[in-house]
């Protein structure tokens, strides 16, 4: 049985040059060299609400019973928590004026008289956990108006 060594050089001179991906011999790299995934961390804002009873479990801890709005995410369930009982304290701002507080728990207008006037949790991670990361913190909406600036 003839036994082949096949390395990054051999491999390049073998195709000649004409693959691209080269992204793919990372295949040939040691088995144990995966780099550990970045933490990150993902807020969901749902400013028309959602069913409460179909959102969130009945009962506290990991051994949860699934509601219906979050069985599919139930392979992942390890990597989430979800809370609940939260209050930003917005009541009377009228409508949906409190979407403005949903990751600082701050109006914009009630900001000054805090030492870090009212960033927002994700800004707070991304100093924290984005390093590792290529894109420290990334913000996404569907929409526009003032549902968009719920992270500033």
């Amino acid at each position: 049985m003839i036994r082949s060594n096949l390395n990054r050089r051999a491999f390049l001179r073998g195709t000649g040059g004409a693959l691209v991906a080269l992204p793919h011999l990372n295949l040939l790299a040691e088995k144990g060299q995966a780099a550990a995934v970045p933490m990150r961390m993902v807020c969901v804002g749902t400013n028309f609400g959602f069913v409460p009873k179909l959102f969130f479990p009945k009962e506290t801890g990991h051994k949860y019973k699934a509601p219906e709005l979050i069985q599919q995410l139930q392979q992942h369930r390890q990597n989430f928590t979800i809370f609940s009982g939260l209050d930003h304290g917005t009541e009377g701002v009228g409508g949906h004026g409190g979407v403005h507080a949903f990751l600082s728990g701050i109006l914009s207008k009630n900001s000054r008289g805090f030492r870090e006037k009212n960033i927002t949790v994700d800004q707070k991670a991304a100093v924290h956990v984005g390093a590792a990361t290529r894109y420290p913190s990334m913000q996404m909406t569907a929409g526009s108006g003032g549902g968009s600036t719920l992270s500033w």
